[in-house]
């Protein structure tokens, strides 16, 4: 049951992703070849796992453009956005948790170590 909700919210903020981009184009644009499709989802699954590392950051990083929003009385979020958000400014947020001369993956893993 966990599992058709997930797929129905996943599938509902896909639908609303397209409508976006849809309405934002000129009715002149061409439409997005699979290419730009691919590369879209990659930047958002790039984006959340990001989102994701800073929640779990002890203690927690801020990265500029995403937002997290809780229900209350609840501590894991229960919605993520992105405003404004540019995968290029989360390095230098990481960074600052490089620990000597590790690579910026293995900061980002550092970054996600749990509480």
């Amino acid at each position: 049951m966990v599992n058709y909700h997930i797929t129905k919210d996943a599938h509902e903020i896909l639908d609303t992703i397209s409508v976006d981009v849809l309405s934002a184009l000129p009715p002149w644009a061409k439409e997005p070849t699979p290419n730009d499709v691919t590369v879209a989802i990659a930047a958002i699954t790039d984006t959340t796992i990001c989102a994701v590392a800073a929640f779990l950051n002890t203690p927690k990083l801020d990265l500029p453009g995403s937002n997290l929003y809780f229900r209350d009385g609840e501590t894991l979020p229960h919605i993520l956005t992105f405003q404004e958000a540019d995968l290029g400014k989360y390095l230098p947020v990481f960074m600052a948790t490089k620990e000597g001369g590790t690579s910026f993956f293995a900061s980002l893993m550092q970054a996600a170590r749990a509480p």
